[in-house]
């Protein structure tokens, strides 16, 4: 026993030194988007500072396929695990997002994503899918793509929860495309239950600790799966579809 204990004494020290340089860099990354995205450096600042961000949390973002491209606007409709989703599709697809109301009070990541065209409703009203699917259809008439977490809440990662179809737009006809966003070790093996559960973001957590726990867990990679647009004629053929597409797509 004091063998074994003699060879962990160096292990901490430099893990907690690792963290600390971590949450620095998280801290740091995200106030000097903030400060200087008003300045004519936005746009090269905002991928910058997404790309700070993700170090900082040792992400590694592996992407396959690409969103679709402007003029028209289309409704990206992705799996949803924790707020880390937000900062890497930010990132790899220059779209806006749905989101709950409450997340435009978090320390932070709250004005972070505001900065990143936000639309935010209120998920306790009783018309909030409502609410949602108009929201989605104005950002989608302006032209922009916008990502929809179909699911309505985020899942463990292991498995996909049922899309609902009541927050897709009431167009009669509009663009969509689903997409993956999977978590793995650097070298693409499955996490372990652990790990899995310090990335996903799930019930109450709340914001700090949970990222606390994130830059504990050590690093990971992402991977961004897109597959082909297509043209949804109601919101019951959109969500059965991209979850088909969104399941298959999983890398278990």
């Amino acid at each position: 026993m004091t063998v074994a204990a003699s060879h962990s004494m160096p292990h901490p020290l430099p893990r907690r030194i690792a963290n600390g340089g971590r949450a620095a860099l998280f801290v740091a990354s995200a106030l000097g988007w903030l400060v200087l995205a008003g300045t004519r450096w936005a746009a090269p600042l905002r991928r910058a500072g997404l790309g700070a961000l993700l170090r900082a949390t040792g992400t590694e973002v592996v992407v396959h396929g690409c969103p679709a491209a402007p003029p028209r606007g289309t409704l990206l409709v992705a799996n949803h695990i924790s707020w880390l989703d937000i900062v890497i599709l930010a990132r790899v697809t220059d779209a806006a997002f749905v989101a709950k109301h409450e997340v435009a009070r978090w320390p932070l990541l709250g004005a972070l994503a505001r900065r990143a065209g936000c639309v935010f409703v209120a998920r306790d009203r009783r018309a909030y899918a409502r609410q949602q699917a108009h929201a989605l259809h104005d950002a989608l008439a302006s032209g922009r793509n916008v990502i929809l977490f179909a699911e309505g809440t985020t899942g463990p990662g292991d498995r996909l929860l049922p899309f609902r179809s009541s927050l897709f737009p009431d167009q009669q006809a509009f663009p969509v495309q689903p997409l993956a966003i999977t978590y793995q070790r650097r070298d693409g093996t499955p996490l372990s239950p652990e790990h899995r559960r310090r990335i996903a973001w799930l019930d109450d957590d709340a914001l700090l600790p949970h990222l606390a726990h994130l830059l504990r867990a050590g690093a990971c990679r992402a991977e961004v799966r897109f597959g082909e647009p297509f043209m949804a004629q109601d919101r019951k053929e959109a969500a059965a579809r991209c979850w088909g597409e969104v399941a298959g797509r999983l890398v278990r």
